[in-house]
């Protein structure tokens, strides 16, 4: 699309095949009160110059193998409010203020791949406030202000944090663990 576009979702939920993009914008997007749940080799939403999300919920469908980001942001500012996204990437260009959102992967925060495959990326200046976040990828200049840091988090670049929890991690052992009965 190459205009300004609103879209009010009232709660509806958009299916991405792969293969496939639900909405790519050459112009700044608002998105309202949408889910969208997108196939591993698809795209949600790509965003050429930024815009707004606010209750916009973005997840993969398995089963994955190969993940590409939800939502892919080019350039210019993203403002996100109570939104819930699997595996976003923004590039260099953009600017991202997040308030009130979570951020994970598909695998649930179990693990993270070699490759960081499964992270989402955020390579320009970011400004998260009372966020949830699992696997992301800080690139650029980053502010956290009472955040809730989970599991499989990385930093490259700056970061400031502020009020932030990080929260304790409790795996499962993948074995069955029985103590050995006295002798």
């Amino acid at each position: 699309m190459s205009y300004n576009l609103i879209i009010e979702g009232n709660g509806h939920t958009l299916t991405v095949e792969n293969g496939t993009v639900g909405l790519h914008s050459e112009k700044s997007v608002v998105i309202k009160n949408l889910t969208i749940v997108m196939h591993p080799r698809a795209n949600s939403i790509i965003m050429d110059k930024g815009g707004r999300l606010e209750n916009v919920t973005a997840k993969i469908k398995g089963p994955a193998r190969v993940l590409y980001p939800t939502i892919l942001v080019n350039y210019g500012n993203l403002q996100m409010t109570n939104c819930h996204i699997m595996r976003i990437e923004t590039k260099e260009s953009t600017t991202v203020h997040a308030t009130k959102c979570i951020f994970n992967d598909y695998y649930g925060g179990a693990f993270a791949i070699s490759n960081d495959a499964n992270l989402s990326m955020f390579m320009g200046q970011t400004a998260m406030t009372n966020c949830k976040i699992d696997c992301c990828k800080f690139l650029g200049n980053t502010t956290l202000s009472n955040c809730t840091i989970g599991v499989f988090n990385k930093n490259s670049g700056e970061m400031e944090m502020s009020n932030c929890m990080i929260e304790p991690t409790i795996n499962q052992p993948v074995v069955n663990l029985k103590k050995e009965k006295a002798r």
